[in-house]
């Protein structure tokens, strides 16, 4: 809920001392002009309100007056940067419907409706379109360095805010497309808040006190246009009533956050209270592959410390209908190994829908070259620990080239569990003219306790296992690249000693790298719950590599052991099959399976020692 509103700032001061009058705050030190406070007084609008007699400056004239720097009807001329403050007769809750669109924003200004006196600690001043005709915005800004606060706009046929061609605007503390309480819909037919080709915007803030509700429009916050880089959408509450714990979103809510052809945008933050709510999107029957909590398409734009999918608290599922983060374009981040950086992607395609082929339900869905996501919990509740399972895939990728899922560093991991069907899947490409997905390195991710398969490859045409082949000559998703196989996990101590070997291109260097699970996935291959280690091999002529290693393990729960190998591109293989940790047998006793001759023996006892 958004906080308390102020109510005793200099600005307010103002409107109970100067209702109508023209007050100077200050010169600028290079003698430039003055600002000026218009306070709006009354809340009727008509097709003359300067000819109405009632001695009140309504918010019509006083948008005029700032862009005029003129008076204008009872309102006091605006001088250089403007205040536009509200003291309405009888305080508390009030309704300006405007008869028609209002004025463009057109000179820089701050529309301040905590001003307002007796708000009660939500806005309360509410700019009600639903008297107007055809596509109206609530409003629109092409001014620049402006701010909104504390405004509800609901009720209009087109868009809630617009913003465009100048930058550095500030929308915050407000409702766009709900009642006065955040807890009702009252739709903006078009985008709750559009930027349009308009840079360094930020919608929202790092406080209750700024964030904003956006709900109940087609799109929540759409940004357009090549020349809309370096905007900040944090702390808001997308898709969601004004508490975070019921969707406000019709069933034609596309998505909560786009971006369209825009670049180095953020969705979130690292600190406290940056990150987004987005949550409850769906687009009802037809059209089942919208509903997006955020869709990108764009490049290198970053979606970082937010919670897509899930309540407020991130303890129960509020799903978008369709895929929570939705990515078309290259070098965007989903995530990051800094600390914040993650976010929470659950409970996905759980929303509205009660028959299940209308659930979509992927966690992440990538499609471009070169994204990362890291430090993500995908199908868990905020603990990490608990499901909250997207309701088919955690991440799903199609027509894709060199893309990190993970990584060794510290943070950098993801979890990804307790999805309905496969952690990740990596599908054929459906159209013959469409490149293979390749390149998609994961590793040193937690994945588990997910429906079907830790990883598949070619998950588009056929679900499961997908089998070795001799020296790895076959094609599809990441190459269809071997998986390891996997002969002794032998329990010395707090470390494990490993063996096995790799079967696949000749005269190639590879990474195998090992987990540790507490259960054996029903498939028998997988999934890869706690991330071991790596270690190196080169196959020979023949296609084939063995290995023996070993790694520290403390946790007495494990029970066994999978493997993933990667080749130098990245293109990383399904979980091998898992292989139960056994206690190490002297070398006087008979040969354990697996081991083929003394020399290997030894070789494993080297290790161990």
């Amino acid at each position: 809920m958004i906080g308390e509103f102020r109510t005793g700032e200099l600005v307010h001061h103002a409107v109970y001392l100067l209702a109508t009058a023209h007050l100077a705050v200050g010169v600028s030190a290079g003698g430039y002009a003055f600002a000026a406070t218009i306070t709006v007084t009354g809340s009727v609008d008509g097709p003359f309100p300067e000819l109405d007699g009632n001695n009140t400056c309504d918010f019509r004239e006083a948008i005029q007056a700032s862009n005029l720097d003129s008076m204008v009807g009872e309102c006091p001329s605006g001088s250089g940067f403007d205040t536009i403050a509200f003291n309405i007769c009888g305080g508390g809750l009030q309704s300006i419907l405007p008869y028609k669109l209002l004025p463009t924003i057109t000179d820089p200004v701050l529309i301040d409706g905590t001003t307002q006196p007796d708000c009660g600690g939500t806005p309360c001043i509410e700019i009600d379109g639903s008297e107007t005709v055809f596509a109206c915005n609530g409003l629109t800004i092409t001014a620049g360095d402006s701010t909104v606060r504390g405004l509800v706009i609901n009720g209009f046929n087109g868009h809630g805010i617009s913003i465009s061609e100048r930058g550095h605007n500030v929308v915050e503390s407000s409702f766009i497309g709900t009642d006065h309480t955040g807890m009702s819909e009252r739709r903006n037919s078009g985008i709750g808040i559009e930027i349009k080709n308009s840079p360094y915007n930020t919608i929202g803030g790092s406080t209750d006190r700024t964030r904003n509700v956006i709900s109940g429009s087609v799109y929540g916050v759409a940004v357009f246009g090549l020349d809309s880089s370096n905007n900040t959408i944090s702390g808001n509450y997308i898709g969601t009533d004004s508490q975070g714990e019921a969707s406000l979103s019709n069933t034609s809510s596309r998505c909560g956050v786009c971006i369209f052809s825009a670049s180095f945008n953020t969705i979130g933050g690292t600190e406290n209270g940056e990150g987004n709510l987005i949550s409850g999107h769906g687009y009802g029957w037809l059209y089942y592959s919208e509903g997006h909590g955020v869709l990108i398409h764009g490049d290198d734009n970053r979606i970082i410390g937010n919670r897509i999918g899930t309540d407020a608290t991130g303890f129960a599922a509020l799903g978008n209908s369709s895929i929570g983060v939705s990515i078309v374009g290259r070098g965007n981040e989903i995530g990051g190994a800094d600390p914040g950086a993650g976010n929470l992607i659950s409970g996905n395609g759980s929303f509205y829908h009660d028959v299940e082929p209308w659930k979509i339900g992927i966690g992440i869905g990538l499609s471009g070259t070169g994204n990362i996501v890291q430090g993500n919990l995908i199908g868990t509740d905020a603990s990490g620990k608990q499901g909250l399972g997207n309701w088919r895939h955690g991440i799903w990728i199609a027509n894709t080239q060199d893309v990190s899922i993970g990584g060794t560093a510290a943070g950098a991991s993801n979890t990804i569990a307790f999805n309905g069907e496969n952690g990740i899947a990596i599908n054929d490409s459906p159209r013959p003219d469409e490149p293979e997905s390749s390149g998609i390195r994961i590793v040193g991710n937690s994945i588990f306790e997910n429906g079907d398969l830790g990883i598949d490859l070619g998950a588009y045409k056929s679900k499961g296992v997908t089998s070795n082949d001799p020296l790895d000559t076959d094609d599809g998703p990441n190459n269809l690249q071997n998986y390891p196989i996997l002969t002794d996990a032998v329990r010395h101590g707090n470390r494990i000693v490993l063996a096995g070997r790799l079967e696949s291109t000749p005269e190639t260097k590879f990474e195998i790298d090992f987990y540790a699970n507490q259960e054996a996935d029903p498939s028998g291959h997988g999934e890869g719950e706690v991330y071991l280690g790596q270690t190196i091999v080169t196959t020979d002529d023949l296609g084939e590599a063995e290995f023996i290693t070993s790694f520290p393990i403390r946790l007495e729960t494990v029970q066994n052991i999978t493997a993933t190998a990667a080749d130098p591109d990245g293109n990383t293989s399904e979980f091998s099959l898992a292989l139960a940790i056994t206690d190490p047998e002297p070398l006087t006793s008979p040969r354990r399976p697996g081991l083929k001759t003394l020399r290997r023996a030894k070789r494993m006892d080297s290790v161990l020692q």
